[in-house]
């Protein structure tokens, strides 16, 4: 079986994305139509059929993740994963460039936290790094005072990749199942 290269994770039509993420391509034009889900190359209709990459399939998986298996409503669950849009791409073409490179993926580990209580509305979702350590003790702190939704992007962004790689008929055998963490230079300062 050949190997996978990045390029294949690259300008797709909806169908091997829909399928990864287990919506159909209708379900995902009504998400970015009525609910303003970023998604795609093209966000005028006039430009053509969007093409999609990795990072577009992390958020439609994430997305059928808080809508389906957490049953979170679609308004604050599609403003969750607008939110990050931005971390989930780093990790989607940190991820796409490994493969390429055949080496582990060296990434920031983000960490999306969701009080339980802002499930129902449009609250911002807290992403912060997991290796932070004001963050880890912010965290430590409130420990049980709330219950907390917790999604680590990185595993967002693999689950995709997994599942895009086996539609589009490869193997993920050859490819890397760990992360390589690195120290953001923030993180570094702190620790001198």
């Amino acid at each position: 079986m050949a190997m996978i290269t990045s390029g294949i994770l690259r300008n797709l039509r909806v169908g091997p994305v829909a399928s990864a993420a287990r919506m159909s391509d209708a379900t995902i034009r009504t998400w970015v139509a009525n609910h303003g889900l970023v998604l795609g190359d093209r966000h005028v209709r006039g430009e053509g059929n969007p093409r999609y990459d990795l990072s577009d399939c992390a958020r439609l998986f994430m997305l059928h993740i808080l809508t389906k298996k957490l049953r979170m409503d679609s308004k604050p669950a599609v403003y969750a994963v607008n939110s990050a849009v931005e971390k989930l791409t780093e990790i989607a073409e940190e991820e796409t460039a490994a493969i390429d490179a055949r080496r582990v993926p060296e990434c920031q580990r983000y960490v999306m936290t969701m009080s339980a209580m802002s499930i129902d509305s449009e609250t911002k979702p807290e992403i912060t790094l997991y290796s932070d350590p004001q963050a880890i003790a912010n965290r430590n702190d409130s420990r049980g005072l709330w219950c907390e939704v917790v999604i680590d992007l990185r595993e967002i962004v693999r689950a995709a990749r997994d599942a895009l790689v086996n539609e589009l008929g490869y193997s993920t055998s050859g490819l890397s199942h760990d992360f390589a963490d690195t120290v953001s230079s923030e993180v570094r300062s702190e620790a001198a």
